[in-house]
């Protein structure tokens, strides 16, 4: 006799994540709850997508640097894993809308932005690295 089972283990863990919505803008209050609701979820990725200078200047913790206005964004990206979630940001929210979109259309399932940006996480008093 044979018995054989197979438990199915997800990948990655779930991310918490805004309900009925795959992408597209969260108010600065939504991606904070977000950002503490994944901190140490490594299928939950924040993104700010301005200049390296920019970067260096502040940044929200545990984000990485990735120039939205780089000729590679597009192709460093195709390289991410497109079932992680993705929390985008820049100053004021123009490039981080764009680079969404971007990303929508490189199949990524759940890409959302910062609307207002940096600029607009810092007004809320949440924690940035200077």
């Amino acid at each position: 006799m044979l018995i054989a089972s197979c438990a199915a283990m997800p990948a990655r863990p779930p991310v918490k994540t805004v309900k009925a919505q795959k992408s597209g803008p969260v108010e600065a209050e939504r991606a904070y709850d977000l950002y503490t609701d994944n901190k140490d979820n490594p299928s939950f990725v924040i993104i700010d997508v301005r200049t390296e200078q920019e970067y260096a200047e502040c940044h929200i913790p545990g984000s990485i640097n990735i120039d939205f206005k780089s000729k590679n964004f597009s192709n460093t990206m195709t390289a991410f894993d497109r079932g992680k979630t993705y929390l985008l940001y820049c100053a004021t929210s123009r490039r981080s809308e764009e680079a969404v979109s971007m990303l929508r259309d490189l199949g990524f399932l759940e890409a959302y932005h910062i609307f207002g940006g940096l600029d607009e996480w810092i007004r809320k008093g949440y924690p940035v690295v200077r």
